[in-house]
């Protein structure tokens, strides 16, 4: 009976635990601050500065006045590891997939991949296939090996 009684308190407490470190992780995360990406000093003026906060792009052009927003999010799908910009409306992005956006005409437009990315599998049905390589009804399809 002693025992039964113990495992009872041990497998209580180890509930109370997990429901308590439940709730904590929980508010902990709701306190998390906002998180800058890409902060670059300089950039292609000596006085510009340049980061992503909150999915925004913001430029200070001259590093004293108030950072320029520009108010189209930056594509996401990767954290931003690199910003640049100048004093005029124009800013670059790189993404940690290595996607390079630039702001321009008042979009962010994919530049490159710098580092060459995955080539996209595509499948095709056995259908789509002979439909590639069929030839016209009546005349010789490619010889392929003597007969």
């Amino acid at each position: 009976m002693q025992r039964a009684k113990a495992f009872f308190f041990v497998c209580a407490g180890l509930f109370l635990l997990a429901v308590v470190y439940h709730l904590g992780a929980r508010s902990a995360g709701a306190q998390a601050g906002t998180t800058i990406g890409g902060l670059a000093v300089g950039g292609l003026d000596s006085r510009t500065i340049t980061f992503v906060r909150d999915g925004l792009f913001y430029r200070s052009p001259d590093g004293r006045a108030g950072p320029y927003v520009v108010q189209t999010p930056v594509p996401s799908g990767s954290p931003v590891v690199a910003t640049s910009g100048t004093r005029d409306a124009s800013g670059l992005v790189v993404l940690e997939d290595g996607s390079v956006y630039a702001y321009e005409l008042g979009e962010w437009q994919l530049q490159m991949n710098i580092l060459g990315g995955s080539t996209p599998a595509q499948s095709i049905s056995i259908g789509q296939l002979k439909a590639k390589y069929a030839t016209p009804q009546g005349k010789a399809g490619p010889v392929t090996g003597d007969r």
